[in-house]
């Protein structure tokens, strides 16, 4: 019965990401390993970067995006590495040449022109794990993000995971236009938002093969559509 259960979840989620450009990544720690460590970042070394205010004004640091937290970290005058605790309060934050936006969450504007923006958006999820029945694993209902599992766990540079857990990642693709309107980045959105204005979009999207999981591709497919 488990099993079959585990399936469907599966089927589901294989179901989800076809339909809403998704793509799903789920991994496994077991209790008693520094989730610290494992950390990931979209570049392999910390890069310069500055911080823009709603506000008004900037700050410059040295900054990484991390994919395992789904945060912005940076490294302060003291060669401490944080995170930016009021992202609400930030307009824009460059690293290197990426470009990310806060909007319940950070997202990485791929490409753009003054009425439309081509972004990812992260997400991850954490779920304790305890065995059942036959030392079976068992999902517990519950679900945290990042601040809520620093508060069960410790601090940001050491968590020892008291609970085998199991980390979901998510990333999603989007359009925004400058109404603020978000529309998924998949074959229906893009023909939803530019069909009317370039006509040949179906046979471009027939004839490249588009791939609505691969950031290339949409790159190149946002590309056409915004070009004169």
């Amino acid at each position: 019965m488990q099993k079959t259960t585990l399936l469907l979840a599966l089927l589901l989620v294989a179901i989800s990401s076809k339909l809403y450009s998704q793509h799903y990544q789920t991994i496994s720690y077991k209790s008693g390993e520094n989730l610290a460590l494992h950390k990931d970042y979209i570049y392999p070394s910390f890069q310069p970067g500055e911080v823009f205010f709603l506000k008004g004004g900037k700050a410059p640091y040295s900054m990484n995006f991390s994919t395992l937290t789904c945060q912005i970290e940076f490294i302060n005058l003291k060669g401490d590495t944080l995170i930016i605790s009021k992202p609400d309060e930030i307009s824009v934050v460059t690293i290197d040449s990426s470009v990310f936006i806060y909007k319940k969450g950070f997202i990485q504007v791929l490409a753009a022109n003054k009425n439309v923006q081509l972004g990812l958006q992260r997400k991850v999820r954490y779920e304790q794990v305890k065995l059942g029945a036959m030392d079976m694993p068992n999902l517990t209902t519950a679900q945290m993000n990042y601040d809520e599992l620093l508060n069960t766990q410790g601090t940001s540079n050491y968590l020892i995971l008291r609970e085998n857990m199991v980390v979901k990642k998510e990333n999603k693709f989007l359009l925004r236009t400058s109404n603020n309107e978000e529309i998924t980045a998949s074959k229906s959105g893009f023909l939803q938002l530019f069909e009317s204005s370039k006509p040949g979009l179906k046979d471009f999207i027939k004839k490249e093969k588009t791939d609505f999981y691969k950031e290339a591709d949409l790159v190149k497919l946002f590309n056409y559509c915004i070009a004169p």
